[in-house]
């Protein structure tokens, strides 16, 4: 009769598991992760390339802090120039510092919106209408006005405006800023629904004009008025914020009442911030005009203000269809640049995306990794391959615990450039492993793999 026996086979090693290339590999969308095993980092799951690295860091130094007083506008203009209104004052940014262009408006709270028309920048606050032509200020309408312009819109040689005050949309005469009256040229058109009457934004976008009320979206075709036509898109979606609409790569991106949507024309909006849902429905109401967007060509960057008064900063890969929280910095608007991404705080302090001058704390906890058979196998070495910028560092630490908690600090990495760490892990008769890596800068985690002994059945 064959019996069955034990022979001790430690000195063999095999591989049990390996994730090779898979970073720290959760198989989960990175917003699904329990809050608090994150933070700072992005591309969490093999989908991602590279694997798993620091958020951009912002560089807080590339541009001077903006004169004290509320922000109410920071943008670009002319298309070429960084802009901002604090208060009742328009600055520009000349020659590394800012300018004061004049008092733009008698008030001197509430947002500010701008479109480029012609040879002019158009200020706009829903009170007042103001044009700029790169030296002097003044009131926009000699043969009629905007009323109550707010939000504004280049399309077809008229400049739009909409309000949150009435259900128009105003048009001016062709190439003209001045003129809001002039027959078969200036006009209104009377935007109705059931519910919520006023606008929350307009867009150019593809050819035509979007009008957006808070639940419902409207799309205007034609060239000139004699053929302008507006029809209805969606009597469920909106936007909320004019300051959210972003167009990354041909597709339009906003923030509607119950989410983030995106748009590529002619089809009913998407709906695409489920994983962010907790947030959207935290959103605070009251300060809705405080969200914020912007891309830097790939992601869209998303502001949303939370009860409480923070607010938190998302990033939504455009590429890969995801969404990642980034922390929770009080901005309030974005620019685009020159190729790059600007940001203005509600502090005055502007960002530049993407560049030096911040050290990013980080911290990652993995997943429980378990054994297939853990009668039969103990745990070996953990490698762990990264890439880390100069002057990077981070640790690696273990907790045998499905809560992570009990963490013990087992190396910790300062060399740069491309590196291997190989770990005993020290837990050898654990069932499970929890990896919990923290660091400063800028680090880059391709791989993490485990090695395994085992014990191998023979018979005899």
């Amino acid at each position: 009769m064959r019996k069955s026996i034990w022979s001790d086979v430690s000195a063999k090693k095999r591989h049990i598991e390996t994730k090779t290339g898979g970073g720290i590999h959760t198989g989960f969308p990175p917003t699904e992760i329990p809050e608090g095993m994150a933070t700072e980092m992005r591309n969490l799951h093999s989908r991602a390339y590279p694997h798993m690295t620091t958020r951009p860091p912002r560089d807080t130094a590339a541009v001077p802090a903006l004169p004290g007083g509320e922000v109410r506008f920071f943008g670009v203009i002319f298309g070429t120039t960084l802009a901002a209104v604090v208060g009742r004052t328009l600055y520009t940014l000349a020659d590394g510092g800012w300018m004061s262009e004049g008092t733009l408006f008698a008030a001197a709270t509430g947002r500010v919106y701008a479109a480029d028309f012609m040879d002019w920048v158009v200020f706009a606050d829903g009170a007042e209408c103001k044009k700029f032509d790169g030296t002097t200020i003044s009131a926009v309408g000699t043969k009629g006005k905007p009323t109550n312009a707010k939000y504004l819109a280049t399309h077809a040689w008229h400049l739009f405006s909409a309000s949150d005050a009435d259900k128009f949309l105003r048009y001016s005469a062709v190439e003209n800023v001045d003129d809001w009256s002039a027959p078969g040229d200036a006009g209104q058109e009377l935007v109705e629904t059931t519910r919520e009457a006023y606008a929350g934004g307009i867009v150019a976008y593809g050819g035509n004009l979007l009008y957006f009320k808070r639940n419902a979206m409207f799309e205007l075709y034609g060239t000139d008025p004699v053929n302008f036509s507006l029809l209805c898109m969606s009597r469920d979606i909106g936007c909320i914020s004019q300051a959210s609409i972003v167009e990354i790569g041909g597709i339009l991106y906003f923030m509607g009442t119950d989410g983030v949507y995106r748009y590529g024309g002619g089809v009913v909006p998407k709906k695409i911030s489920f994983p962010i849902q907790k947030y959207v429905e935290g959103l605070d109401t009251e300060r809705a005009e405080a969200i914020a967007a912007g891309s830097d060509g790939e992601r869209y960057y998303l502001a949303l203000p939370q009860k409480g008064g923070s607010t938190r900063i998302f990033a939504y890969d455009t590429r890969l269809g995801e969404w990642f929280e980034e922390d929770t910095a009080p901005l309030i608007a974005f620019a685009s640049h020159e190729g790059r991404l600007y940001a203005a705080d509600s502090d005055g302090t502007v960002y530049l995306f993407g560049s030096g001058g911040e050290a990013v704390q980080w911290h990652r906890i993995s997943r429980p990794y378990t054994f297939e058979n853990s009668l039969h196998q103990n745990w070996h070495r953990i490698f762990i391959r990264a890439a880390v910028a100069e002057g990077a560092h981070f640790t690696v630490a273990l907790s045998p615990w499905a809560g992570g908690e009990g963490f013990r600090t087992v190396a910790t990495v300062r060399s740069s450039g491309q590196t291997v760490i190989e770990i005993p892990p020290q837990l050898q008769d654990a069932p499970q492993m929890r990896v919990k890596l923290a660091g400063e800068g800028e680090v880059t985690v391709s791989a993490l793999e485990f090695e395994l002994r085992a014990r191998a059945r023979s018979y005899i």
